[in-house]
């Protein structure tokens, strides 16, 4: 099939987002059959629904229904295994990196632009990580962006059937992870005279404000009661909601005691975010050393958000003595792969090394405010542009949720819900300053960036792969798995109860470990540790080297 010069540019974005995902797969792989961080837990209730048995999930704090659902439709096709729900995670990822770029392209941001933050959007390392486990967060963002795409769409071409389809995404979000709630912000954008006047457009607002709602309700009372019926379930959910009601609690009376935290957790916010941006954000830095350049702010403006994130970054370093990476979970910007087994892959980055993370993430801050002001300055013109506004609203309320997310227990990939509406507000910013987002050393950062972002995922997801090959090798000879330390996962799928148990082992393993265990007989582990010979290795390459490594199987020295 032959394309015209006109059709090969309208599908060149896709042809992009495609190609860099294949590149991605075939660096990284899939995987095999193995679980990966939490996601054990919903190919639990993938398996329950396969079995007849209900939606059952042994531990949850995201609700996660529709990503289980989604799972089910995609293991009836492809048969059972966490190798078919990756794919499906796989997948869904990338429906979102093509809604990030409708969504560029509904503000009228230019194409390279648009192909640009879609490709810093589609490379970031914890997106991608989350994308190659049955993680709820990969289905969460992605039709977190399918919503704003179809709501900047709506408001672009005037459409209501557009507008109502985005709130029925949105649902469907919020009952992935209830987090997305809070883009019920933006129902009120139903109601713009752009879509006319009378009962349709009462009735779409209506629907706008009553199905998130609605989906939100159901799933909180779905997990509050799911302990009280199956004694497998864990209780984080009622952990979860006393911690958030505890810091709404400070708020309301203790507020001067808030004032500092509140600053602290803006910043960490703004620093994951500038991070995650850099690329986009380098090309806006002569806008503050040369605020001539700048159409949009004045250089007062800028001046005074300089000032404050410096204020901010003072606070943050020398009063909680923190320094990046402030949040950690996934994959860790200090130590790139497995976090959890006894020993790391790599050596976490010295003081030094930190401090010229968070001095980076700090000084990219400045444009990401700017960026962020210059989209707010729109609100004070005349002549309302809908999407803006909807865009402007949209990070307000991000920023808002993550602030108090921070102050109660943040990890690095909660930080991802702000990733794609920042990366349109710095487009659009840059749209109206005119200026070009893509030159020859954002794209640098660009590459270098999906190059970290694949060869990380790629280490973390070969050797999670050997110590699974090394647990099937240790059972093989008849270990029990009471008497081995797997890591999170294998402990956790081999006996639930573990879940509820607080032992972590003899000293000094009890302070290695991070999920409880059983028997110590044989660790799997990355290192070698004291009091322990190594019986078995389990080779697996490393992209970050570009050599092999070792799982090591090792048995207590008796």
């Amino acid at each position: 099939m032959k394309f015209n010069k006109h059709q090969l540019r309208q599908i060149s974005p896709y042809l992009l987002i495609g190609a860099f995902y294949i590149v991605a797969l075939l660096a990284i792989g899939i995987g095999g059959d193995f679980p990966l961080n939490d996601d054990w837990s919903y190919a639990e209730g993938v398996r329950h629904l396969l079995l007849g048995e209900g939606l059952v999930m042994p531990n949850v704090c995201a609700a996660g229904i529709v990503h289980v659902a989604l799972g089910f439709l995609t293991t009836k096709l492809i048969g059972y295994s966490y190798t078919s729900l990756r794919i499906y995670s796989f997948l869904i990822t990338i429906f979102g990196a093509v809604a990030m770029f409708i969504a560029a392209a509904s503000l009228r941001i230019p194409r390279s632009q648009a192909i640009f933050l879609t490709l810093l959007y589609a490379a970031n390392p914890l997106l991608l990580n989350v994308a190659l486990g049955f993680m709820s967060d990969s289905t969460a963002l992605s039709l977190n962006m399918i919503f704003l795409a179809f709501l900047l769409r709506g408001l672009a071409k005037k459409s209501l059937k557009t507008m109502v389809l985005a709130f029925v995404v949105l649902a469907l979000a919020i009952s992935v992870r209830q987090s997305a709630l809070i883009f019920i912000c933006l129902s009120p954008f139903c109601m713009s005279k752009r879509f006319g006047a009378g009962l349709a457009k009462l009735f779409v607002f209506t629907l706008a404000l009553v199905l998130p709602l609605l989906s939100a309700w159901a799933c909180d009372q779905w997990l509050v009661a799911c302990h009280l019926h199956s004694g497998s379930i864990n209780r984080g959910y009622d952990l979860v909601r006393q911690a958030h009601a505890f810091v709404v609690n400070q708020f309301l009376f203790s507020a001067p005691q808030m004032v500092l935290p509140t600053i602290s957790a803006i910043g960490q916010v703004l620093c994951y975010l500038s991070l995650f941006c850099l690329p986009a954000l380098l090309p806006l830095l002569p806008l503050i050393f040369w605020p001539k350049r700048n159409r949009v702010l004045p250089f007062k403006i800028v001046l005074g958000i300089a000032a404050l994130v410096l204020t901010v970054a003072l606070i943050i370093v020398a009063h909680y003595h923190q320094t990046m990476p402030f949040s950690e979970n996934i994959l860790r910007f200090t130590t790139i792969g497995a976090q959890g087994l006894l020993g790391i892959i790599r050596p976490a980055l010295a003081p030094k090394g930190r401090m010229i993370i968070t001095v980076t993430s700090f000084l990219f801050v400045v444009p990401l405010v700017v960026a962020l002001v210059g989209a707010v300055q729109q609100l004070q013109k005349r002549t309302m542009i809908w999407s803006t506004e909807a865009l402007t609203v949209c990070i307000s309320f991000c920023l808002a949720f993550l602030t108090l997310e921070t102050l109660v227990r943040c990890a690095d990939r909660y930080y991802l819900l702000a990733l794609g509406p920042m990366l349109l507000a710095v487009g659009f910013y840059a749209r109206l300053s005119r200026i070009n987002l893509v030159n020859p050393l954002s794209v640098v950062l660009l590459l270098g960036l999906a190059c970290y972002s694949i060869a990380g995922n790629q280490e973390y997801l070969s050797s999670n792969c050997a110590r699974w090959q090394a647990i099937a090798w240790l059972e093989k000879t008849g270990a029990k798995s009471a008497q081995i330390d797997g890591g999170y996962e294998y402990n956790i799928l081999r006996d639930l109860s573990v879940y509820n148990s607080t032992y972590r082992g003899e000293a000094p393993r009890n302070n290695w470990r991070w999920w409880p265990v059983k028997g110590e007989t044989y660790l799997i582990s990355l290192s070698p540790v004291p009091e322990y010979r190594s019986v078995h290795l389990e080779p697996f390459f490393s992209l970050v080297d570009g050599r092999m490594r070792n799982i090591e199987v090792l048995e207590r020295i008796e």
